[in-house]
């Protein structure tokens, strides 16, 4: 196959859909078939190098408002001069007005903008809002992350369910040799990760984890890791007001290597999300055998599954609740690491990218 993607994902491979497309793309580039990356700007990935794979960028920041316009226009003129048998968007838009002729498939990871709103800024929401419905139509073929993301599709957009494929995403055995770093930041700690904006409801996680710590029910701290996002200008204030700055480290966004060792000592992951469309946080702290502190929102539960302690995600007193179970109960907790690690078997980007070929054939053969 000769196979056009939307890689603009790639210009910020430190996301949740960077890290998804990143991983996606080098799996399935390995089994074969001929790729065409398309971006508006340089992207950041190892992928160029592959002898398959012929990259098509532009100079466009792909913060800019000129990303929208300068995809919307050229990359018709480019699936024109590669001629690809099918189209693939990693990020739930699809370009406005692509011929009809090359099949095209989209993989919708949630649909925040409808539940969750106010989560968003303004801009973000009202593109997914004028985009997301068009290529749910156009499309031939969906690929959902999860069963819940696809319940969405179907409340949302019931007629297009049956064009509606799950396929998990994935984790990687580890890369690290020796034993686990048991302390790397010097001190036992709980682990967040992801990017800083408030859907992750970042705010009840450190007021839970004040409480515990005022309580004097735990030893650990808490290490928040990821990309700054919207909406979370004021979190250092926030830990400053509550006089918690020796508690709470921000890490901000780190390599992939130092995030290996931050999952390999941690106590465990919390992740008290007001929503998700999957998590990949999960599957990458499984990986590491950690126990998770979950909400009951969105797709947390079915990803996790037995490895995790459920807690509600509007309640600050649930949460610490959670934390304090999992961090004070070692029985408990080895039985949620074993769970962890077992669980973690069920997600593979090799068996991601087989499912999702067989999707893009699926596709190209649909009427």
């Amino acid at each position: 196959m000769r196979i056009a993607v939307d890689a603009r994902p790639l210009c910020n491979p430190f996301n949740g859909i960077g890290r998804y497309t990143s991983a996606l793309l080098e799996n399935m580039a390995q089994i074969g078939h001929d790729w065409y990356l398309y971006s508006s700007g340089p992207i950041q990935s190892p992928l160029s190098s592959l002898p398959n794979i012929k990259l098509r960028v532009g100079r466009i920041q792909p913060a800019s408002p000129l990303s929208l316009v300068y995809s919307q226009c050229v990359y018709r003129q480019w699936l024109k001069d590669d001629a690809p048998d099918i189209f693939w968007s990693p990020r739930h838009h699809l370009p406005v007005g692509l011929t009809r002729r090359i099949p095209q498939v989209i993989t919708i990871h949630d649909v925040v903008w409808k539940r969750f709103p106010g989560t968003m800024p303004m801009g973000a929401r009202l593109l997914e809002r004028l985009l997301m419905p068009a290529a749910i139509k156009q499309s031939k073929k969906i690929i959902c992350v999860s069963q819940f993301t696809a319940s969405e599709i179907e409340e949302f957009w019931p007629d297009s369910i049956q064009k509606c494929q799950i396929v998990y995403s994935g984790t990687k055995a580890s890369e690290l040799d020796g034993p686990p770093l048991l302390t790397p930041i010097g001190t036992p700690y709980v682990l967040f990760v992801g990017t800083l904006e408030p859907r992750k409801n970042i705010n009840r996680l450190i007021e839970a984890f004040g409480l515990l710590k005022k309580q004097a029910c735990i030893g650990e701290k808490l290490v928040i890791v990821g990309a700054e996002g919207w909406g979370t200008a004021d979190l250092e204030r926030k830990i400053s007001l509550m006089g918690m700055e020796q508690e709470v480290i921000l890490k901000g966004r780190v390599s992939d290597v130092e995030l290996e060792h931050l999952y390999r000592g941690a106590r465990c992951l919390a992740l008290p999300s007001l929503y998700e469309g999957f998590g990949l946080p999960l599957v990458e702290a499984m990986r590491h055998s950690l126990p998770l502190v979950i909400s009951n929102a969105g797709a947390l539960t079915e990803i996790a599954g037995d490895a995790g302690i459920i807690c509600d995600p509007m309640s600050i007193t649930n949460i610490a609740e959670a934390l304090v179970y999992v961090l004070t109960n070692e029985t408990q907790r080895e039985r949620l690491s074993k769970n962890s690690y077992n669980r973690a078997e069920r997600f593979s980007w090799k068996t991601a990218a087989t499912d999702t070929l067989k999707i893009f054939e699926a596709a190209m053969q649909a009427d």
